[in-house]
């Protein structure tokens, strides 16, 4: 017989967001992990969705979520990582890279967010700004 894994999707959110997102992965057959701040640990998460959840001290240090999410990934299959909120965009292209996962990379993120470079780049591709 046959069975695929599900897809195992890692949210990212240093904010509480996303939870209509996450109940929609789950609707779909996909297996939901959360690694948010310690501090948003009671928020109120879908948890009927959630199939584990990760708390991290501080999401604003760099180098300890990739080497949590990192370890985590020893044990979990992550197929995608998600951002939340645009300000776990960062972080979520830097763990793509890290962990060769699909998604966008630091450097397109970075047009993503940088409004003037979005603009630029734009402009150098003939789109009228």
């Amino acid at each position: 017989m046959n069975e695929r894994k599900p897809v195992t999707i890692l949210c990212l959110a240093s904010f509480e967001k996303g939870q209509d997102f996450m109940r929609e992965c789950k609707q779909q057959g996909a297996r939901v992990v959360l690694v948010t701040s310690e501090k948003l640990a009671n928020a109120d998460w879908p948890r009927d969705s959630i199939d584990e959840g990760f708390y991290m001290p501080d999401m604003t240090q760099r180098d300890h979520l990739i080497n949590g999410v990192s370890y985590l990934a020893r044990s979990e299959d992550i197929s995608r990582i998600v951002a939340m909120d645009e300000y776990d965009l960062e972080i979520a292209s830097a763990l793509r890279e890290h962990l060769r996962l699909p998604g966008m990379g630091e450097t397109t993120v970075r047009y993503f967010r940088d409004k003037l470079a979005m603009r630029i780049c734009a402009h150098d591709s003939g789109i009228l700004v």
